[in-house]
């Protein structure tokens, strides 16, 4: 969701942006979002506990590699230890907030310097849709990473903070 209200930052506050990075981004949910969106809704009142709702929602959001040596197990453990849990009402909250989201007529209108990164592994918010997203806004750049899926800054992070780094660097000395 991070991406999404990123964009309307830069949309919305120009002045503020100086450049901008979108990781696993979209413009508006398509019709696969959307219908995963509304699993995740549900799945929320449904789901038989906390736990079971985490390790549901994570099989969408990190690498094969990130379930199979543990790194899901922890952070599933770090979630269910967090001491203010968020409601179903808010959870679903922010899926309709992901539903309403729609920029794809204006992302012409950002002009900060841009990345848009996307994780090859990425089911819920695939490569394409950074793809578009980036090719929508001027001069954007779009990076696709091997091997990661939603959330490389989690799962790669100093890989992650360097090449953020880099750009951050470019942008200001092109400023």
């Amino acid at each position: 969701m991070g991406s999404a209200i990123a964009q309307e930052l830069a949309l919305r506050h120009a002045e503020l942006v100086r450049s901008l990075v979108l990781v696993s981004t979209y413009a508006r949910a398509d019709a696969l979002f959307r219908s995963q969106l509304e699993f995740w809704r549900w799945l929320a009142e449904v789901a038989p506990s906390e736990r079971a709702f985490f390790e549901a929602i994570f099989t969408w959001v990190y690498t094969p590699r990130a379930h199979a040596d543990g790194s899901v197990d922890q952070i599933v453990e770090e979630a269910l230890a967090f001491p203010h849990q968020q409601p179903i009402e808010g959870f679903q909250a922010q899926v309709d907030a992901c539903l309403a989201h729609d920029t794809a007529e204006r992302l012409a209108e950002i002009t900060a310097p841009t990345l848009v990164v996307a994780g090859e592994f990425d089911i819920l918010l695939p490569p394409r849709l950074g793809q578009a997203v980036a090719g929508a806004i001027p001069n954007a750049r779009f990076e696709l990473w091997p091997g990661e899926a939603h959330q490389p800054f989690q799962e790669v992070p100093e890989e992650f903070n360097t090449r953020l780094d880099d750009f951050w660097r470019e942008a200001e000395a092109a400023h």
